[in-house]
């Protein structure tokens, strides 16, 4: 090993898509659509980009950190 390196990264998930092409509240979870013919699935009416990656990630904050942080 030559080198090693460590950092830490605060994430946060944010409600809007990667592609805008969807709204936020699409493909959600609405429990008053349970059970009715025409409800959609979560994520049916998303576009393949927005059900592959999801919702968009913020960070946060990032730092590296020394050995002794570990």
């Amino acid at each position: 090993i030559l080198a090693q390196a460590w950092c830490e990264a605060v994430v946060q998930r944010t409600i809007e898509y990667v592609d805008p092409a969807n709204a936020p509240e699409e493909g959600s979870y609405d429990p008053a659509t349970q059970g009715s013919r025409n409800a959609a699935r979560p994520g049916e009416s998303l576009s393949e980009i927005n059900r592959l990656m999801g919702r968009k990630l913020r960070v946060v904050s990032f730092k590296w950190l020394d050995s002794w942080d570990i």
